[in-house]
């Protein structure tokens, strides 16, 4: 039995599971489509509120990932890390374009 084939671009994600495995639920259809290449491994972030940011910056130095590293920027094929606060944060750098707050579950596997 082969691999699934890869979901590209203009597909929408129709579903989401909180484990990946089983009890797939519809997303809500009020959200925006979710699209992009869409696999046995794509999650997205579960957000119980999220704010738009019209005019913020950031500077990531101000933050640590789990390992301890100082987050010093991101690479063309990262989106997100989790982190920790080191001190005060400074105001430059990154341009900040939303404020979202987690919920739970954080991710969800996505599918079309």
């Amino acid at each position: 039995m082969g691999r699934p084939p890869l979901v590209h671009l203009r597909i929408p994600t129709r579903r989401y599971s909180i484990d990946g495995r089983e009890d797939w639920r519809a997303l809500d259809p009020a959200l925006s489509e979710v699209t992009g290449r869409i696999n046995r491994a794509t999650t997205g972030f579960w957000f119980e509120r999220l704010e738009e940011i019209t005019n913020g910056e950031i500077d990531v130095r101000s933050f640590s990932k789990l390992n301890g590293e100082r987050l010093n920027g991101f690479q063309i094929h990262e989106s997100a890390y989790p982190v920790r606060r080191m001190g005060a944060v400074s105001r430059k750098g990154y341009h900040v374009l939303a404020v979202g707050e987690l919920g739970t579950p954080f991710a969800v596997w996505l599918q079309v």
